[in-house]
């Protein structure tokens, strides 16, 4: 239970954090040093240890919208009243009869162990195929619940909402009719508690010697594991029905042992191997389900940004105002694209003042990345030229990071890639990389 808390945490941070591309709500710095939180101690889970340090650390405004971030649940209830109904069916079922009287052919065991071994097969069959819980109903009944958040939580966290349920119902099944054998036999035992109980037979289409055969293979598993007697030899004198004359039948006692050892043996212990079966295999669901997210270069980014070294980074920007910076989203696809942790430096080229702001460059080591606002038309003359005598003077790496949030804030994707096609071509050969935003390559 644990774990599953710590995972759905790690969900929400990464949901906020992304979402938080400007860093109003988790800046830098707090990002940075959640990160090395997480690399101490060695070993363990990274990403579980960051999340707990945000938890703790991050500031009232973050771990309120973390909070919103709600899952929708599979409600405990109808576990509880199927298990609650098959112990008292399975009490009922055998309370049904004469009194004082137990007919050993009308009791239900036959029909109990024929389906709980039908059911066994089909459910280990079932534990080892492969299945998709996205489209199925209980993705559905979850969806349905969901009390709303972020798009992006939603489809992460469902499918391994969706895991979950799946397993816990399969659980729920097995224990229901590991307690409808159990009431089965609370049903016998208390029969015989206040009243004195004899065991007879009848039967149409079998004779003596045909059900001693039947009750000898019946409940030999029974006999030998738990050292019981089978009175095969009293059968004859049980034997009552129409015309016959009237038996008092033989203790009863012997048979609802021999009948409670075959529930036991048959029935509740495949039943609750079923049930371990079902939860190591919903967490290796699980795990895959989580692995699918795709957590490799996201647990990668964090470590860069752990990291005290750090490759030392020029970030030039061109075409925006201040409050349209977004630099920790900047600097986090930067990370990204170098492969490295970076130490960023932001310098702004003065509008129409581009001539000149190249003429003050100096090569001053690192790497250069031109950071252009994709909402602004790309003129050759312009941003083409500013690139080149940029890449010309400063002689090392250069990139150019093409921001397209305020575009697609006004227009459609398609404008937006079309855009984006056009600051490619005009930037093409002024720069040794042309680098989109993590949004524009969803």
């Amino acid at each position: 239970m644990r774990r599953w808390k710590d995972r759905i945490a790690v969900l929400r941070w990464r949901t906020v954090e992304d979402a938080d591309a400007g860093g109003q709500l988790v800046d830098g710095e707090t990002r940075r040093a959640a990160s090395r939180a997480g690399l101490e101690p060695a070993g363990g889970d990274f990403l579980i240890r960051r999340a707990r340090w945000l938890d703790e650390h991050a500031g009232a405004g973050a771990r309120a919208s973390v909070e919103t971030l709600t899952t929708p649940q599979l409600p405990s209830w109808p576990g509880g009243f199927m298990m609650l109904s098959a112990l008292v069916l399975g009490y009922v079922l055998v309370e049904l009869g004469d009194v004082g009287r137990i007919n050993l052919l009308a009791l239900p065991l036959v029909g109990i162990l024929l389906w709980n071994a039908i059911v066994t097969v089909i459910a280990v069959g079932a534990e080892f195929t492969s299945r998709d819980t996205r489209q199925s109903w209980i993705s559905y009944l979850l969806r349905k619940r969901d009390a709303g958040g972020l798009k992006a939580f939603q489809e992460r966290v469902l499918p391994l909402l969706a895991t979950r349920a799946d397993t816990q119902i399969r659980i729920w099944l097995h224990l229901a009719a590991a307690l409808l054998a159990l009431g089965g036999v609370a049903g016998l035992y208390s029969k015989g508690w206040s009243r004195e109980y004899r065991a007879v037979w009848e039967s149409t289409l079998l004779d003596t010697p045909q059900v001693t055969q039947f009750f000898g293979t019946l409940f030999r598993p029974a006999e030998r594991t738990f050292g019981l007697t089978i009175p095969l030899e009293q059968l004859d004198s049980m034997r009552t029905g129409v015309g016959r004359p009237a038996v008092h039948g033989s203790p009863a006692l012997p048979w609802i042992h021999l009948y409670a050892g075959t529930l036991l043996l048959l029935v509740v212990v495949p039943r609750l191997g079923l049930v371990l079966l079902s939860r190591w295999r919903g967490a290796v669901r699980m795990d895959q389900a989580w692995a699918g997210l795709k957590w490799e270069d996201y647990e990668r980014r964090l470590r860069r940004g752990a990291s005290t070294q750090r490759e030392h980074v020029w970030m030039v920007t061109h075409g925006f105002r201040r409050v349209d910076e977004r630099r920790d989203a900047w600097s986090t696809r930067v990370e990204d694209c170098l492969g490295t942790s970076a130490q960023t430096e932001y310098v702004a080229v003065p509008p129409g003042a581009e001539d000149e702001f190249t003429e003050q460059w100096s090569d001053s080591g690192g790497i250069l990345v031109l950071i252009f606002n994709a909402a602004a038309t790309p003129e050759v003359e312009v941003q083409g030229r500013l690139a080149m005598e940029l890449k010309r003077k400063f002689g090392g790496r250069v990139a150019a990071l093409i921001d397209a949030e305020n575009l697609r804030q006004r227009r459609g994707r398609g404008s937006v890639e079309t855009r984006q096609m056009l600051w490619r071509e005009t930037l093409k050969g002024s720069v040794d990389e042309v680098w989109l935003d993590q949004a524009d390559e969803l």
